[in-house]
């Protein structure tokens, strides 16, 4: 039972992850500018999402690393729900890809992402 003015946990720690996901896409093109692009950037974190993929495509990163989702998934349904898990975020993926009108991966930019940065909202 929670008391008035007592914070939730799980609503906190939902919080702390969408935070985690939004910081690493704001640091992505400072990595990807900061390296010249010489080093292919791997992005590792905060994906939940098929159009999290597509932000951290479009803003630079050669590929996106999957790995908490699918544990999850493989842990509450086995190798089937580790298969289900993949075929969802890669509808998601796709659907993302539709509304952005991107046809192919490799035609993502930064123009199709609209992000607010955390100064933006601060200097508000």
């Amino acid at each position: 039972m929670l008391m008035l003015g007592q914070r939730n946990p799980w609503t906190v720690f939902a919080h702390q992850q969408d935070c985690i996901a939004a910081r690493l896409l704001d640091m992505l093109p400072a990595v990807v500018t900061a390296t010249g692009g010489t080093l292919p950037i791997l992005m590792n974190g905060g994906v939940r999402q098929g159009s999290d993929i597509v932000k951290a495509l479009a803003l630079g990163a050669k590929a996106v690393l999957v790995g908490r989702p699918q544990f999850h998934a493989l842990a509450a349904a086995g190798i089937a729900g580790a298969a289900h898990m993949l075929h969802l975020l890669r509808t998601e993926l796709e659907l993302a890809m539709i509304q952005t009108g991107v046809q192919n991966v490799r035609f993502l930019c930064n123009d199709h992402v609209g992000r607010r940065l955390t100064r933006d909202i601060v200097n508000f």
